[in-house]
């Protein structure tokens, strides 16, 4: 059994910290909020969920999906991500990298984009298994077929069952 200190989402809301039972190995939980598309992709409400695991205490691998459907267009970025909890900063708060795909469409037409970004948040545990909490990133999304480069930029709520 892996011993750890969890955490969740916290773009800028939550206050006070919390850990997570130490004997919680993995997590499924749902994402809400604002995601913000550049290259004119506008800001509109995203929703997803996630799932990880536990690697050591301070390191979880994990899956996530958001979509978002805004004027006609409708993207879902996809993918895996890795997060490390910076327990010893503050306990619940955590730094982590994503490699994904997008998957967009509009009018009959769909894409599929390689995206790569960073992400920050935060976990507040309301009791052993559940936590609320906060995530702010940023994936880059690369071009391809005449599509330009753009970012997806996401501050996303979490809940989060913990196993």
């Amino acid at each position: 059994m892996f011993n750890r200190k969890l955490l969740t989402l916290v773009l800028g809301g939550c206050i006070g910290a919390s850990v997570v039972q130490a004997e919680s190995q993995g997590y499924v939980g749902a994402l809400v909020g604002a995601q913000t598309f550049t290259k004119g992709g506008g800001t509109g409400l995203g929703f997803g969920a996630n799932v990880g695991m536990m690697a050591t205490a301070d390191l979880g691998v994990g899956a996530y999906f958001t979509y978002r459907a805004k004027e006609g267009v409708k993207s879902m970025p996809f993918g895996l991500e890795v997060n490390y909890w910076l327990k010893d900063l503050a306990p619940g708060l955590y730094v982590g990298a994503r490699v994904g795909m997008l998957r967009s469409s509009a009018e009959g037409l769909s894409s599929n984009r390689i995206t790569f970004g960073a992400q920050a948040g935060y976990d507040y545990a309301l009791a052993p298994e559940f936590t609320i909490g906060a995530e702010l990133g940023y994936n880059f999304v690369m071009s391809k077929d005449g599509v330009d480069a753009s970012a997806i930029i996401s501050y996303l709520a979490s809940v989060k069952y913990w196993f």
